[in-house]
């Protein structure tokens, strides 16, 4: 009998200690007052580099962000806003979405709507998705440095990979005491003349105060960019002989 009361005392003091620290998560998410239709989700917000210049043969990764930290402050947290699972469903009429994937929003908090050639083309730029291609960049990267080793690649234009992600934080010039931070992804990766394919993604967060954002422009799938014959490079030459 008394094995079986410490038992439940155990198990009521864990639902308690997770209650509570629901309640702070919350009350913590809330802080930022956010548009409807999106969440902040400040665990999500992490970035290790705030800047990167790595321009190389095979290979180029740029990643600006404000080293002031109240400038960064507005950018992390326009990295950590998400789409919740209405705003998905708005769009997912067709195979843009698995219903799995709204239906465990909450544990996967999906920044992505579709896929290309295994890889998450971004519906909302969030630091989950600079993440990811920051991952896909290094084991594309990681080949390439073992490719190289092959003279015959030199000289050529195969397994190349571009990677940007440029943000700015500026007043707004149409609302008075606003400021918009812009996110600016860039992508692409080159295997040959009619081999390549990228996309470009932008979000741009309008904050009325710190704590205060009243707008948000720019969650729509983006678009992808594949290679032909007829067009083997990207729209703004980003390859160079």
């Amino acid at each position: 009998m008394t094995k079986i009361r410490s038992s439940t005392l155990f198990i009521c003091l864990i639902l308690l200690t997770f209650s509570a620290c629901t309640r702070l998560h919350q009350k913590k998410e809330s802080n930022i007052q956010i548009p409807k239709g999106w969440v902040y989700s400040p665990n999500n917000a992490f970035i290790k580099y705030v800047n990167a210049n790595e321009v190389k043969p095979g290979y180029e990764l740029v990643i600006a962000r404000p080293s002031q930290n109240m400038l960064l402050a507005y950018v992390t947290i326009a990295e950590s806003i998400l789409p919740d699972q209405n705003k998905y469903k708005e769009v997912s009429n067709s195979n843009l979405l698995e219903n799995n994937q709204i239906k465990n929003w909450y544990f996967e908090r999906p920044w992505w709507i579709n896929e290309y050639n295994d890889f998450k083309i971004p519906f909302a730029l969030t630091s989950d998705c600079v993440n990811y291609y920051i991952g896909k960049y290094a084991d594309i990267k990681k080949n390439m440095k073992i490719d190289q080793s092959n003279s015959n690649w030199r000289g050529s234009n195969e397994n190349r990979i571009f990677l940007h992600y440029i943000t700015s934080v500026k007043p707004s010039e149409t609302k008075k005491g606003a400021v918009i931070v812009s996110l600016k992804l860039k992508w692409y990766y080159f295997c040959g003349q009619t081999c390549g394919w990228g996309f470009k993604k932008e979000r741009q967060v309008v904050f009325a105060s710190p704590k205060k954002i009243i707008e948000i422009i720019g969650d729509t799938p983006a678009d992808v960019w594949v290679a032909s014959e007829e067009k083997p490079y990207a729209p703004d030459q980003w390859i160079t002989y």
